[in-house]
C-alpha cells in the first residue's frame, strides 16, 4: 500500500510539473510571436534603430517583471469585491508614503487607490515636461526618477522608491517647473487632478 500510494504520489507531482512546465512555455511563446510581430511593424515602418532599442528594452524589462501575466486581466475576472480588496492591499503601500493621505481612513485611502493609474517608463523617458500643464502627480513605486534644476545652476534631484513629485501643479493648477526623467527603468502611479479634488471634496477630514 505504501508503494502504491508513493507511486501515486510522485506521478501527481511529475503530472503537476509537467503542466506548469507547459503553461511557462506556452507563455514564454505568446510573447515571442507577439514580439516577432512588433519587430515586423518597426521594420516595415522603418523605426529608427535608437526608437527600436527602445522599444526592446521596454519589451525585456515587461517580460522580466511580470512573465507575461496580465494583471488587468486577471482583475476583471474577480467579482468587484475581490477586486477592490486585492487593489487595495497591493497599493496600500504606495499611499501611505505620501504625507497628504497617511493616516487616512480606509475608505478614503480605497478611494485613492481606485483612482490610482500605474505608468511605466523606460531610461530617458520625459515624464514632465517643464512649462506643460499639470493635471495629475506621480508616485514612486520602483526606479529612480531625475528632477532637472529649473536652470543650469540648479543641481538635480533624484527620487526613489516611496519618493513623489508634481504634487502642486496637481493640487493648485498651473504649469510645470520642473522636467522630470526616468534615469532607470520606472513603475510609477498617477493621480489626476480631477480625481483628487474630487475625494478631498468628498473628505474634507483629510485635507
Amino acid at each position: 500500500v505504501v508503494i502504491a500510494l508513493s507511486t501515486l504520489l510522485y506521478s501527481a507531482i511529475i503530472a503537476n510539473m509537467s503542466t506548469l512546465l507547459l503553461s511557462s512555455d506556452s507563455t514564454w511563446n505568446d510573447h515571442r510571436r507577439r514580439e516577432e510581430v512588433l519587430k515586423a511593424f518597426m521594420r516595415s515602418r522603418k523605426l529608427p534603430t535608437r526608437l527600436r532599442q527602445r522599444i526592446q528594452n521596454f519589451l525585456d524589462y515587461m517580460w522580466a517583471t511580470q512573465k507575461g501575466i496580465d494583471e488587468d486581466r486577471i482583475l476583471k475576472e474577480l467579482p468587484e469585491t475581490l477586486q477592490k480588496q486585492v487593489t487595495l492591499f497591493c497599493a496600500q503601500h504606495v499611499i501611505e508614503r505620501v504625507p497628504l493621505f497617511r493616516g487616512c481612513p480606509p475608505d478614503v485611502s480605497a478611494s485613492i487607490i481606485s483612482e490610482l493609474q500605474p505608468r511605466v517608463y523606460v531610461p530617458q523617458d520625459t515624464i514632465i515636461e517643464k512649462g506643460a500643464w499639470g493635471d495629475e502627480f506621480f508616485i514612486v513605486n520602483d526606479g529612480i526618477v531625475v528632477v532637472l534644476g529649473s536652470d543650469d545652476s540648479s543641481a538635480p534631484l533624484y527620487l526613489h522608491a516611496g519618493s513623489y513629485f508634481g504634487e502642486l501643479s496637481a493640487l493648485l493648477g498651473g504649469r510645470r517647473q520642473q522636467s522630470t526623467m526616468a534615469l532607470t527603468h520606472c513603475n510609477l502611479y498617477s493621480l489626476k487632478h480631477s480625481a483628487l479634488e474630487r475625494i478631498l471634496h468628498e473628505h474634507p477630514s483629510c485635507i
